[in-house]
């Protein structure tokens, strides 16, 4: 077991691994800055207003960090979101 340890291949696993989790921790970041942008000003037009005023439904906390990490992963990818900027500080 011992010698499974220091392969190449695990080797190579853990750098993969630590690679995913540095991307999720920094999409992590990213979506929560995009979530406080859209909330700074309550009472402007922003993407966290824009939901709620298209669909008549309050957004729980959950469905909100949801939508930004969704947001900030497809900032990094060629995927496309219907999450746009519609004010100027975001």
């Amino acid at each position: 077991f011992a010698d499974f340890l220091q392969t190449e291949e695990l080797q190579t696993v853990f750098t993969v691994l630590k690679l995913i989790v540095g991307v999720l921790i920094l999409n992590h970041w990213i979506a929560c800055l995009w979530y406080a942008l859209g909330s700074a000003h309550p009472d402007s037009v922003s993407w966290v207003n824009n939901f709620e005023r298209n669909s008549g439904v309050e957004a729980t906390l959950h469905y909100r960090y949801v939508t930004s990490l969704h947001w900030a992963l497809t900032q990094l990818t060629p995927a496309s979101m219907e999450v746009v900027p519609t004010n100027t500080y975001e």
